[in-house]
């Protein structure tokens, strides 16, 4: 029996349990991330249409669709954050090459992490972090990367 057959039987054939299936799905996986079949298989267990499986995963910034990379960073783009400057982080760290190539992140956007008040943030392996300028953003990020022993 694969690994997702089994965490589905967990659970009962309920879509309120879907985000904890996801979450179960991506941890059980190495390269943490939800696979299409993944997608397939929770999508017919709970009798919900594909999409709507997709829509949440796809949504939310601690499920990923692809095998990730070693360390990902997103940058917040919901209406706040872009407001406090995340379009303006987004492009100082995208052209960090060092950030980039030396220290193995991949870098993309994601939607609200809930840190509006301290606009804008970031997630940095799923680890929050607020109120970045174009200042101290990649003095944050590294040392967040520092304290994790990359």
């Amino acid at each position: 029996m694969r690994k997702t057959d089994e965490i589905l039987l967990k659970y009962p054939k309920d879509k309120q349990y879907l985000i904890a299936i996801l979450h179960e799905i991506k941890e059980a996986e190495p390269d943490k991330y939800i696979s299409e079949k993944a997608l397939e298989a929770v999508a017919q267990y709970l009798k919900i249409n594909k999409g709507v499986v997709y829509g949440v995963a796809s949504y939310y910034s601690m499920f990923s669709l692809k095998p990730s990379q070693p360390n990902t960073l997103n940058i917040c783009c919901s209406p706040v954050c872009a407001h406090a400057g995340a379009d303006e982080l987004y492009d100082a760290i995208t052209s960090d090459n060092n950030l980039k190539n030396n220290m193995e992140v991949a870098i993309g956007r994601c939607e609200c992490l809930g840190l509006c008040a301290e606009a804008p943030a970031a997630a940095l392996n799923n680890e929050p972090i607020a109120g970045l300028t174009t200042d101290n953003v990649h003095e944050k990020i590294i040392s967040v990367l520092k304290s994790e022993g990359v």
